[in-house]
């Protein structure tokens, strides 16, 4: 997801570097927080065990904040009345489908997806709120779904060196197993 961030970033400074501003000063703080809590438990063990919280969960936080303000890229401002608030909402119901398999698949549990949902939602919320009316040009459009289709298929199924970096950085070993419950 960091990835198609960069992209959206890109994507906005071609038309309004006003407006690939907003995006990063939207996501870059709330990612500083995700980051912060993970380095936190890995460091310090600081986490709330009553909650089984170790940490925001990074996955949620990009599709969160990534997915709505994804949506409204390429859709922009349409002949809907609100159209950031519709790309928002069905933008974190696609990230809910990430949260949900984080929990199943047993990597996270349920309140760091919470807490990474809040965190992107307020980023792609902030973001939304403050962008201007816009209209993607259809053929910077085109390129810009071709170049977030070939990084959706490099990174499928790949593992993010995050985590290890994050570990490495803290001097923490961190686990390759799915939590313990």
């Amino acid at each position: 997801m960091l990835p198609l961030a960069t992209l959206l970033a890109a994507y906005f400074a071609a038309d309004s570097r006003a407006l690939a501003r907003k995006w990063l000063l939207s996501f870059v703080p709330m990612l500083l927080l995700v980051l912060g809590s993970k380095l936190a438990y890995l460091k310090w063990h600081l986490g709330v065990a009553a909650w089984d919280f170790r940490g925001a969960s990074g996955h949620m936080f990009y599709a969160s904040a990534v997915f709505p303000t994804l949506l409204y890229a390429l859709l922009g401002h349409t002949a809907l009345r609100h159209p950031a608030r519709h790309c928002w909402i069905a933008g974190m119901l696609l990230a809910a489908l990430v949260g949900v398999s984080r929990v199943v698949l047993g990597y996270h549990f349920v309140s760091e997806v919470i807490v990474g949902a809040m965190l992107g939602g307020a980023s792609s919320v902030l973001f939304l709120a403050t962008a201007p009316p816009y209209v993607p040009q259809t053929a910077r459009k085109r390129w810009f779904v071709a170049a977030a289709i070939v990084i959706v298929l490099v990174q499928y199924g790949k593992r993010a060196p995050t985590d290890a970096m994050l570990a490495k950085f803290a001097d923490a070993r961190i686990e390759r197993s799915p939590v313990r419950r």
